[in-house]
């Protein structure tokens, strides 16, 4: 088994993405956290990510397929520091999946869901378009639907390292090492739009506090090629 210093390698998944990052009331968040955790932001001020995700191959640490190796899923995570140690982690909170055998999942967080996606890519000389829509269904009938239209460009290669932990048991530690490809479609701060089209519904009723009409997009990003090793202790 391959590890990085202490840690070992858990598990490593191949999928595409799409990140929106929005700011919403904090003290909602911060109800979903385990104390002492408290609720921060990125630079930009975003405080909630909700990822959709559609897996193409998850493998456990010896490289076999793990048992949900072909998943859909959305997560939806929360920028968080321990104001004891000072150590700062993405907290999720949250995850709906389609697959069964990923429940209750890595984080302890995983609830059942119908998920479809469909997308469509014209390209046309230089300039590609796609069109995405990513819809999950609850058994009580809550509903997450996303429309997005952008015009594709030149991607940024991405490596980096980050943090992750349960919002439901903090002991919970996953570190991810993450090679991707991004496409920033949309970032207000910095006026980047590449969006033609943007519709979130949020119909979920636990997740009505924090989509009560008052959260903000700050910025939406796409990884058509995302691979990520997960390692722990």
């Amino acid at each position: 088994m391959e590890s990085k210093g202490a840690e070992s390698l858990l598990d490593s998944t191949i999928a595409t993405r799409i990140v929106l990052a929005f700011q919403t009331g904090p003290a909602a968040l911060q109800a979903r956290l385990t104390a002492p955790w408290q609720v921060t932001a990125t630079p930009s001020g975003a405080n909630l990510m909700v990822i959709f995700n559609d897996v193409w191959l998850n493998q456990d640490a010896g490289g076999r397929a793990a048992p949900d190796a072909v998943n859909r899923y959305v997560g939806f995570v929360t920028p968080a520091k321990h104001p004891e140690s000072g150590e700062e982690a993405s907290c999720n909170f949250l995850i709906f999946t389609a697959h069964p055998d990923g429940l209750p999942g890595k984080y302890r967080t995983a609830r059942p869901a119908t998920i479809r996606r469909e997308q469509e890519v014209r390209s046309e000389d230089l300039t590609t378009t796609v069109s995405e829509r990513f819809t999950l269904q609850t058994p009580d009938g809550g509903l997450v639907d996303l429309r997005l239209k952008y015009v594709g460009g030149v991607p940024t290669h991405a490596a980096g390292r980050a943090r992750v932990r349960s919002a439901a048991d903090p002991s919970i530690l996953r570190i991810y090492h993450v090679d991707q490809l991004v496409y920033v479609v949309r970032d207000v701060p910095k006026e980047i739009d590449r969006v033609q089209d943007l519709r979130v519904d949020v119909t979920v009723p636990e997740l009505r506090d924090l989509f009560d009409g008052s959260e903000r997009l700050i910025s939406l990003a796409v990884s058509p090629w995302y691979f990520r090793q997960v390692y722990g202790k």
